[in-house]
């Protein structure tokens, strides 16, 4: 697993917020366990995504605050929409990379244990 994955020295990330931030990468590395640097980008892509979505309420809070007329929440709103478009689309691409890569490995398998099978338990670059 590349280093990437395991930890985010991402400079966007505001310092308050590099735990949390942290925390959200690691649970989702235990959960998603991404193989591979395919796996890997998406990985990043569900994170980005993931992360934004935790930011925009906290965003909305704030303009709601300091603003009489909140016009701007429709454009963080259509915001919103194609960040969790993106973030959806990139979990569907993650559940089928695993899973291609889980069929790949029990054919390997399969295959592997056919060879010894024919070989009689000898490994198969000794039979000749």
């Amino acid at each position: 697993m590349s280093t990437r994955a395991q930890n985010s020295g991402d400079p966007a990330i505001a310092e308050s917020d590099r735990q949390e931030h942290e925390e959200l990468r690691a649970g989702l590395l235990a959960e998603l366990c991404p193989c591979g640097q395919l796996e890997i980008h998406v990985f990043e892509q569900i994170i980005h995504a993931a992360w934004i979505l935790r930011l925009i309420p906290r965003l909305e809070a704030r303009i709601l605050q300091n603003e009489p007329n909140p016009g701007p929440l429709d454009g963080l709103g259509r915001y919103r929409q194609g960040v969790e478009r993106s973030y959806y689309r990139a979990l569907k691409e993650m559940r089928t990379l695993q899973t291609s890569r889980s069929k790949l490995e029990r054919t390997q398998r399969s295959q592997s244990q056919s060879k010894l099978k024919l070989s009689g338990g000898m490994p198969t670059n000794f039979i000749q």
